[in-house]
């Protein structure tokens, strides 16, 4: 809930001259003294009353009786003889038909000053009263309701009753005492002064009554009471808002003025905010007294949509409340930024309807109850003089952002809020990111304003809004800030991810720099890796992006992802570092029957399409193909010229056990492999020899 305080006038100062002059009116009979005057005893008349208000609404006026004993303590002597003809009384203002009996016998009343503060009357006593003597009066007049402004001090109505009670006294006699009366059905307090709590009878009457005061002069009592359920409702239709206006019963004149200043209030406040017409079926504003809303002007309840606005309440507050439908807990959960900002675009709606206003600004004498808004506390729980300094230093906070930007840039803020946006979005557009986060406090506003608007306001947060205790945290956004704008440069064309965006929104500055690092880490690989692709002839993979702007942890993943790129484009250069146009002969028959040229392509294709296990196996063997083609030719043509000894060897050991063997019969002279025609002399094979031997293999 949200209002806005008001403060009621005291009761002026007792005009305490009045009694002398009154006196020096009255007296009479006073022969010249002969002696000096010291030596004379002066003379002293006392005054103790019972005053009674009764409280009639109907008739709209208060009846006030006084019940009095006059006293005169003067002493007489041989020269001197001292009497009273009239009673000096101070009565409040606004006040007529004065009567006064004693003894039930008429006596005259005389107004000798009048002013809009109070009436001094003397009351004649019919006779004189001797000095050592005294006699009891009654005096009787009404309160009248004078009528004028709303929130004048005297107000008697059949709904409201609102005025200041004081004993009616001639000095500060002890003994005085007040009653006040108000008849049934009427929800009666006293705003200010000194009166007790009431008592309320058998009928319904609720009688409030001081006692016998010591200091009777200091009195006053400040009571307002309301007849509950007299209103009179006026139904508006502004665009899609159903408004009703609920007005007293016997203030037709409020509902009349509430509802014209609403009927184009509104609209101008929907156009300045920007975020169209109010999230409420309705809303209802009413007609009350402070006292009924806590001692406030107006109070604005969201869960209902009513606001309460005090009879006396000037444009400012109830446009100021018709903004709170815009500004409440369901755009911002801090109670002073929803003030703030009601009170500018009540402002700057008054101006646009040709309205002057004087919302009050921070003084010398505020000041003194200067305190962080952070530390303002719920309403009803502040000293009269922090509310005031309170409501103030909002409204010129807000009045110092506005300076800042434009009213088409806060519109765009608000909506961001009411749409759930988050403050920290994508650089490079795509659709909004909103949060989870539910409306924004004072950390939550700073970010949304300084992202959307493009100003700064940090240091009306410092000056305005922190307590001590919250100042390192703006030291430590300050340094998040700088890191996070030196990182989006660093980013170029790619997102930054998301939970950098959630830390900073969140004010989880630490983790925000731990993430922040990581991401400048991934991207200094990253240039790397391009710049060697480009180098290379080489296409970097769009892989690496990917997992960089979509990480929703940390950037683990992607710096493996870097670590793995680097690692196939160091396979790959490797691999082209080993290709040569000349590898010589060895060279040559080793790389026969493989094609690492091949290869050394298809790692490349790989690489650029993000199959970066494929590129590094295919890089790594057209390397070792290459590496080892001199060795692998050299093995090739060792194991090629063993493999012709070995056929050598075995073809002349083939021919040479041809050789050896003959035919059955033939002469041992016959030539290698002889015809069938051998001779008859010829051995037999396994025979023996003539010279002892064997012929055969």
């Amino acid at each position: 809930m949200t209002a806005r305080l008001v403060r009621r006038p005291p009761r002026p100062a007792s005009p305490f001259v009045a009694l002398l002059l009154g006196l020096l009116a009255t007296l009479a009979g006073l022969v010249p003294p002969v002696v000096p005057p010291a030596a004379a005893a002066g003379p002293t008349l006392t005054i103790v009353t019972q005053s009674r208000y009764d409280v009639r609404p109907d008739q709209r006026l208060v009846h006030v009786t006084v019940d009095a004993r006059a006293s005169a303590s003067a002493v007489n002597d041989p020269i001197h003889t001292y009497w009273f003809t009239a009673a000096p009384l101070e009565a409040p203002p606004s006040t007529a038909n004065f009567a006064a009996t004693v003894g039930g016998t008429a006596v005259p009343v005389t107004v000798t000053r009048r002013t809009a503060d109070y009436v001094l009357l003397a009351v004649s006593f019919g006779q004189n009263l001797n000095a050592g003597s005294s006699l009891a009066f009654r005096l009787q007049f009404d309160l009248v309701d004078p009528g004028g402004a709303p929130d004048r001090a005297t107000r008697i109505s059949p709904s409201l009753v609102s005025f200041q009670a004081w004993p009616i006294i001639a000095g500060d006699t002890a003994g005085s005492s007040v009653t006040v009366v108000f008849p049934a059905g009427y929800d009666a307090t006293q705003e200010a002064g000194g009166m007790p709590a009431p008592t309320i009878d058998a009928s319904g009457a609720t009688t409030f009554s001081s006692g016998p005061l010591d200091h009777p002069t200091s009195f006053f009592s400040d009571l307002t009471a309301e007849r509950p359920g007299a209103f009179t409702d006026t139904v508006l239709h502004i665009g899609t808002l159903d408004l009703t206006v609920r007005a007293w019963q016997d203030d037709p004149a409020w509902g009349a003025q509430v509802a014209d200043l609403l009927t184009k209030g509104l609209p101008a406040l929907t156009r300045l905010i920007g975020l169209g017409p109010p999230r409420f079926d309705s809303l209802v504003v009413e007609e009350s007294v402070s006292r009924a809303i806590g001692g406030y002007s107006g109070l604005f309840d969201p869960a209902t949509g009513r606001i309460q606005v005090a009879y006396y309440a000037a444009p400012f507050v109830i446009l100021h409340e018709a903004a709170h439908a815009w500004f409440n807990s369901r755009l911002a959960t801090d109670r002073w930024i929803d003030e703030a900002f009601a009170s500018y675009y009540a402002e700057q709606a008054a101006a646009a309807l040709g309205l002057k206003v004087a919302p009050q600004q921070p003084s010398p004498d505020l000041e003194k109850s200067r305190v962080a808004l952070n530390d303002w506390g719920a309403v009803g729980r502040e000293s009269q003089a922090v509310e005031e300094y309170a409501y103030a230093a909002t409204l010129r906070l807000a009045e110092l952002v506005g300076s800042r930007t434009t009213l088409d840039r806060l519109a765009t803020v608000w909506a961001a809020i009411a749409a759930g946006q988050a403050a920290y979005q994508p650089v490079h557009g795509g659709s909004p990111e909103t949060t989870t986060q539910g409306p924004p406090d004072w950390r939550g506003l700073l970010d949304q304003l300084e992202e959307r608007t493009g100003a700064s306001y940090a240091d009306l947060w410092r000056t305005w809004v922190v307590s001590a205790d919250q100042l390192p945290l703006l030291d430590a956004r300050a340094a998040a800030r700088a890191d996070y704008q030196r990182t989006v440069q660093a980013a170029g064309a790619w997102e930054l991810p998301r939970p950098i965006r959630d830390a900073l929104g969140t004010w989880q500055f630490p983790a925000a720099e731990r993430l922040m690092t990581a991401a400048r880490d991934v991207l200094g690989q990253r240039d790397v890796i391009a710049r060697r692709a480009a180098a290379d002839g080489l296409t970097p993979p769009t892989t690496l992006r990917a997992v960089f702007e979509h990480a929703t942890g940390g950037l683990d993943s992607a710096a493996a992802e870097a670590r793995d790129e680097a690692a196939a484009l160091d396979a790959i250069e490797a691999a082209d570092g080993a290709s040569r146009p000349d590898h010589g002969m060895l060279g040559q028959v080793g790389l026969l029957g493989s094609s690492p040229a091949v290869e050394l392509a298809a790692a490349r294709t790989a690489f650029s399409a993000g199959d970066l296990a494929s590129a590094k196996d295919r890089a790594v063997l057209a390397r070792s193909e290459w590496d080892g083609a001199e060795s692998t030719g050299r093995d090739r043509l060792v194991l090629a010229g063993l493999l012709l000894v070995v056929l050598l060897v075995a073809a002349l050991l083939w021919r040479f056990r041809r050789r050896r063997r003959r035919p059955a019969g033939a002469g041992p002279y016959a030539t290698l492999g002889g015809g069938p025609q051998a001779g008859a002399g010829a051995m037999v094979a396994g025979a023996p020899r003539p010279d002892g031997g064997e012929d055969g293999p």
